[in-house]
């Protein structure tokens, strides 16, 4: 009796499968999980200015102020810091979002900015300081092994008469 092509297949796979996870079953410790191992490497430097800037803003941040980022792995700051996120103008906001980073005299009015050093973000503002906008960068957060974050106060969001959605 033949074995049909498809059942073959299957076997096969099952067996590449099994052959594939053997070291796990083999040597189950953490250290051996691949995955596990590059997430603790790679995700410590963040974990490290997420803490740091979230303490920052539970001192500064007040309801309403607004929160100009990247939606990435800035999004735990404001998690940890208990900004809801519908305070944050990132680039799910779509075309709004755009404007204010490629013209933040007329379409910034969030007080604060959170930007990873030399990040469009980071760039706009650097900008939008040489074009005489009165924004501050207020703190720098360095950590081994990550670009430094980058917070901005700006100042002109409390101007009257500012642009805000709804």
């Amino acid at each position: 009796m033949a074995i049909a092509p498809a059942r073959l297949r299957g076997w096969a796979a099952a067996a590449v499968i099994l052959i594939a996870a053997s070291p796990w079953y083999g040597y189950p410790r953490p250290e051996n999980w691949i995955t596990l191992k590059e997430s603790m490497v790679n995700s410590s430097a963040r974990r490290a200015w997420t803490g740091q800037a979230a303490a920052f803003f539970q001192a500064e941040y007040r309801p309403g102020d607004g929160v100009f980022t990247s939606f990435g792995d800035q999004a735990e700051i404001y998690r940890q810091a208990g900004i809801p996120l519908k305070d944050a103008l990132h680039e799910g906001n779509g075309l709004i979002w755009q404007a204010a980073r490629a013209n933040p005299e007329l379409f910034l009015w969030q007080k604060w900015v959170v930007a990873i050093s030399g990040d469009a973000i980071s760039n706009s503002m650097q900008k939008a300081v040489l074009r005489g906008r009165n924004i501050h960068r207020v703190k720098i957060i360095k950590v081994s092994g990550a670009p430094p974050i980058e917070i901005y106060r700006n100042d002109h969001s409390l101007r009257q008469g500012s642009w805000r959605p709804q």
